[in-house]
């Protein structure tokens, strides 16, 4: 069936047609979709992307929130929570001891 329907497309379209097709998913795969792959796979920003990144990094700066850090919860139970959050990354090895311990003096003068 999908012989019978590919042989009526390309009855009615031109062949020259056929190589632009063929020549833009080449383009595509070969020039956007690899090096986007390969970039990620070494933990970079894909260069056509960057402008974006530098982007966001503006609007921060001229729009500065609050932080995740002092957007806490100003009540014993959330800063429990965060302290036992902070020791989970600390055991699983995403923050050094001196930030833990930066971040947890900063969590416990808020009580």
């Amino acid at each position: 069936m999908g012989n019978l329907v590919m042989s009526t497309f390309l009855m009615f379209v031109p062949q020259r047609a056929l190589y632009v097709f063929l020549t833009i998913c080449c383009a595509g795969f070969f020039g956007i979709y690899i090096p986007y792959n390969e970039s990620k796979k070494r933990g970079e920003i894909w260069g056509p992307l960057r402008w974006l990144k530098k982007v966001t990094d503006r609007v921060k700066s001229v729009r500065p929130g609050k932080s995740s850090e002092d957007s806490h919860v100003s009540t014993g139970a959330g800063r429990s929570h965060q302290l036992e959050q902070l020791e989970t990354m600390r055991q699983a090895g995403l923050i050094s001891g001196p930030e833990y311990r930066q971040k947890r003096d900063k969590i416990l003068k808020g009580l």
